[in-house]
């Protein structure tokens, strides 16, 4: 940062009256700043890592998230303008977070890793099953997805750049999907419900509310750790951003020069990743119908059919994130809109198992690609987990409780009724 700091300087040859005049360090991390130019001066741009403990950093200049980088936001006062780049990145998010060539392949390429997270998840909840009880069933996919987010994440730098379609089929589409958050409210909901059948009675308060907590504790606790496990695991690559980032450092530092920047892949490669994309679609697509046809299981046609619709509806409501510094609009809506859909669907499966209405074997079969397939990759934990760990100590507690209450009592309002009848 010295380092920046006396290139500003001899650029400007010290004559400037708005320059950079002094800037000092101490042993605990204090950075001063004389002039309040330099705050303009980018810890992000300059790639230096800034070791940060806990809610504010060391630096002057607010507040920061719970990432690994602190970066020093412009006096407000300041009348110089902000620069173009820190313009751009407020503006209303654009409906489409990508080129048009790029849209057309990650289309293609969230459909073959929603089919993926789906079948994923559908065949994993048969872990969780001892002796015809079914315990927790999404818990192991809970864990991979996060697991693999985390890994994912800490190779953004390279991936999102140069390669974003393989960036969103594994972040948006595959742990996307694998994970789901309308089926742990589900699970929670359930509990609360639970009523004797000769009394009509809650079977026991207590252990309901154990058995509640006990599951949100855990549906919390357990990505997060596996979210950080992946992230963990990355920094052993030597692609990953915290090594590109130290290279980067090293670069300037002992050799003296400037890191060559990453430059975007060329357009034909773009091309080639959307060709690939689409040729991949056709040919799992033919064989995920063939094979469901072959073994008459149309509930798994029907999960994935319906996978790739919540997930390309997920990816187009992710632009929302940006509308609030504090809450992630979009992935909120996702998440509250499939747990509301997925309570409705259980509804309709528990009248026809008490006999109140007669579901046909092709209804049976939609039923359950609305309720694993458009719900559960409609709904995501990897991104929730995600969004916990990067937003502000006070935006997380809002944040998660806001969509569990939601959530919770809107499935009360849903299942409620028909549970206690």
């Amino acid at each position: 940062f010295i380092c920046i700091c006396d290139q500003a300087m001899a650029e400007d040859n010290v004559d400037k009256p708005n320059s950079i005049q002094q800037a000092s360090g101490s042993g605990d991390g204090n950075i001063e700043l004389s002039n309040s130019a330099a705050a303009h001066v980018s810890i992000e741009e300059a790639d230096v890592e800034v070791d940060v403990v806990g809610e504010r950093s060391q630096w002057p200049y607010g507040p920061r998230t719970h990432g690994s980088f602190a970066q020093i936001q412009p006096d407000k006062d300041l009348d110089t303008p902000l620069p173009d780049k820190e313009k751009e990145s407020w503006r209303w998010p654009c409906p489409w977070p990508a080129t048009p060539l790029e849209s057309v392949g990650i289309l293609f390429a969230l459909a073959i890793a929603a089919y993926a997270g789906a079948l994923v998840r559908v065949y994993t909840k048969k872990l969780n099953q001892w002796d015809g009880w079914t315990y927790f069933p999404s818990f192991y996919s809970e864990v991979i997805g996060t697991m693999i987010m985390g890994f994912t994440i800490e190779h953004k730098k390279l991936l999102e750049q140069n390669h974003k379609i393989v960036y969103q089929a594994i972040t948006t589409g595959f742990c996307g999907s694998v994970t789901t958050f309308s089926s742990w409210m589900n699970e929670m909901v359930v509990l609360l419900l639970q009523i004797d059948t000769e009394t009509l009675q809650p079977v026991d308060n207590v252990t309901q509310w154990v058995g509640w907590f006990t599951i949100l504790i855990i549906a919390l606790g357990m990505p997060a750790a596996a979210l950080e496990f992946g992230r963990h695991l990355a920094r052993m690559s030597p692609w990953s951003d915290k090594r590109l980032v130290e290279m980067e450092a090293r670069l300037r530092v002992v050799k003296g020069r400037e890191p060559p920047e990453l430059q975007p892949i060329a357009q034909k490669w773009i091309v080639l990743e959307v060709v690939i994309s689409i040729v991949a679609w056709v040919i799992i697509t033919f064989l995920i119908v063939f094979l469901t046809a072959y073994y008459k299981r149309y509930d798994l046609l029907m999960t994935c059919l319906f996978g790739w619709v919540g997930c390309y509806i997920r990816w187009l409501l992710s632009p929302l994130n940006r509308t609030f510094k504090h809450f992630r609009l979009g992935t909120f809506i996702a998440n509250v809109a499939g747990t509301y859909i997925l309570g409705g669907v259980r509804v309709a499966q528990e009248l026809d198992s008490r006999g109140d209405i007669d579901i046909t074997p092709l209804t049976e079969d939609v039923f359950a690609g609305i309720g694993d397939g458009l719900c559960g990759c409609l709904t995501t934990v990897s991104s929730f987990a995600l969004e916990l760990y990067t937003l502000s100590l006070g935006g997380t507690y809002i944040y998660g409780t806001v969509s569990i209450l939601f959530s919770q009592v809107g499935l009360i309002a849903i299942r409620g009724p028909f549970q206690w009848s």
